[in-house]
């Protein structure tokens, strides 16, 4: 099986004080300076695909059958794709430590924040040039767009099924596959057939990225990614021209608190308004 998980980095907002927030009428605004970090969906996109597939054992699910550590009987072939500049070479190496097999950096000129369309265009661009991809998983939304339209847009350009909200992966028989997808209803057990796009929801079990040691972060060194254009991907400016409006200007809101000064002569006065007024309809007789 092989199959493909996209990922993108984004600023670790909570690492900026809010005291350092400056809104500049039409500037942009530059996070360049703060540390990038994995999108959380994406994060679990990534690791549930390193998990699915693995001999028991190394999941901790029986880890001391005779067989528990034997290899796989159908390899799973994993590539990491991002949509980005050279910031994510660090977290393409991080991947390549962790076990997987390929990592591919495209980098276009246009800013693609805010462009779900152009991004899912390279994607399926790309997937299409792999060849003989049997997934496509990624996160519902990831940066400043948060738009939750790239990846149902990715399986409409491969002509692919789309499940969204998937929560965990697992092989079934006869080279099907077990998805859970979780609404705000019910839970979902879906069995299907490849090829397929999957949009990672909140997937308690794979929520982490796990750690490589330092053997594998020195043997990772030696890996190259792959860097394209999209040119590369016979995309040019035309096929990416799409891009929405970036905003024309943010405004950081002012808290809103409101407050009502209760009046009375004395505390004890103070205190019988604010129950007659303000408590005593709370209160469950």
């Amino acid at each position: 099986m092989k199959l493909t998980v996209c990922f993108k980095t984004i600023p670790d907002y909570a690492m900026v004080p809010v005291h350092r927030w400056e809104v500049s009428g039409l500037d942009p605004v530059t996070l360049r300076v703060v540390r990038q970090v994995f999108n959380c969906y994406e994060e679990s996109a990534l690791e549930m695909a390193l998990a699915l597939g693995e001999p028991l054992g190394s999941s901790g699910q029986d880890p001391g059958g005779p067989d528990a550590f034997a290899p796989p009987k159908n390899r799973v072939e994993r590539t990491a794709l991002t949509v980005d500049d050279h910031r994510a070479d660090l977290f393409l190496r991080h991947l390549f430590a962790v076990g997987y097999d390929r990592a591919v950096r495209v980098s276009p000129d246009q800013d693609l924040r805010f462009s779900p369309g152009a991004v899912a265009r390279i994607i399926a661009a790309a997937v299409n040039r792999f060849s003989n991809q049997d997934l496509v998983i990624l996160g519902p939304r990831g940066g400043e767009g948060d738009h939750c339209q790239t990846g149902p847009l990715v399986a409409e350009m491969l002509g692919w099924p789309c499940l969204m909200g998937v929560t965990a992966l697992d092989p079934a028989k006869n080279g099907f596959l077990q998805v859970c997808t979780r609404t705000d209803r019910a839970h979902r057990i879906h069995t299907v057939a490849a090829p397929l796009v999957l949009v990672v929801g909140h997937a308690p079990d794979t929520s982490c990225l796990r750690v490589p040691t330092l053997k594998q972060k020195l043997a990772a060194r030696k890996k190259p990614v792959e860097t394209l254009l999209p040119a590369d991907l016979g995309l040019d400016s035309r096929d990416l021209a799409d891009a929405d409006p970036l905003p024309a200007e943010l405004i950081l809101p002012a808290p809103e608190r409101t407050c009502t000064m209760i009046q009375g002569e004395d505390p004890r006065k103070k205190a019988r308004r604010l129950f007659d007024r303000y408590l005593k309809s709370r209160l469950v007789s």
